[in-house]
């Protein structure tokens, strides 16, 4: 967290800031959240953000306001919830270490993960934004979902059928 700091986690007893030789808690908009967590691992992925890895929840995008951004697990396509180790490559993206395997997330990228059946994986071939719409072409068909005002193309979900 900058040069003269490091955000540090215990397994159950919350998040912490060190800086120069003083320990301040760091305290989530809900507290709540992480109560039945165990925190695993955790890292910066820029200078606003942090990734933080549980057992059960998933890996977590938290900004330093304490506002969770986003959730990454089995919902959204992880192979499990049990993130043992977070690790930030050269293009910023995250490779997550799991028990059972490793996974990855295109963190970097605006379009991060397109999963539209979760049953029926197909390939993306195509995207283009036309009238406030996200359109997306698969080899399942095309999937759409309204932009409604987001910059960040990357934080739009929903859940739909092919568009007709």
């Amino acid at each position: 967290m900058g040069k003269d700091s490091s955000f540090l986690t215990t397994v159950n007893k919350g998040f912490f800031i060190l800086c120069h030789d003083t320990i301040m808690p760091f305290t989530l908009r809900d507290p709540a959240m992480f109560s039945n967590e165990r925190v695993l691992t955790a890292i910066a992925v820029n200078k606003n953000r942090l990734a933080i890895g549980t057992n059960l929840g998933g890996a977590f995008i938290v900004n330093l306001r304490g506002e969770i951004i986003q959730n990454f697990s089995r919902r959204e396509g992880l192979l499990n919830n049990n993130i043992l180790k977070l690790f930030l490559d050269n293009n910023k993206n995250l490779w997550l270490g799991l028990d059972n395997g490793i996974d990855f997330i295109a963190y970097n990228n605006a379009v991060k993960h397109i999963y539209p059946e979760k049953l029926n994986e197909g390939l993306g071939y195509t995207a283009i934004v036309y009238k406030k719409e996200l359109f997306v072409g698969t080899s399942n068909g095309l999937y759409s979902i309204p932009v409604t005002g987001r910059e960040d193309l990357s934080f739009l979900s929903g859940n739909s059928g092919p568009s007709p």
